[in-house]
């Protein structure tokens, strides 16, 4: 499992933080962007 980069804690399996909040892109979730206002980083 990988650790948060902001405040080191464990992310969960979506990789989200519990403890700060931060969350990686869901790159295996592309529908959740919205393309119109957010291009991805490829």
């Amino acid at each position: 499992m990988l650790d948060c980069p902001v405040c080191g804690s464990e992310l969960d399996e979506k990789g989200q933080c519990w403890v700060c909040g931060y969350n990686m892109a869901p790159c295996d979730h592309p529908d959740d962007y919205d393309y119109d206002d957010f291009e991805p980083q490829l």
